[in-house]
């Protein structure tokens, strides 16, 4: 999460400018190998919310792939 001043277009920060809350996911694949994106957001099967479904990968320091799938209903 970042919170802090606005940044201009130059990228240097706007202090005249509103602060502002921003949640970066950061990790997300162009596709999963299901053909679907890294962030879903459907019906949840049993409640009367959304279920979020985000699943992420990294690259380790070794070199590998790491993979991390969360889910919640809100």
């Amino acid at each position: 999460m970042r919170c802090g001043p606005a940044f201009d277009i130059n990228g240097e920060p706007n202090l005249p400018g509103s602060f502002q809350n921003r949640v970066l996911i950061d990790g997300l694949p162009a596709s999963l190998s299901h053909g679907e994106l890294g962030f879903v957001a459907r019906p949840d099967p049993l409640l009367p919310v959304l279920r979020l479904e985000l699943e992420q990968q990294f690259q380790t320091p070794n070199g590998k792939m790491q993979s991390i799938r969360s889910a919640a209903s809100a």
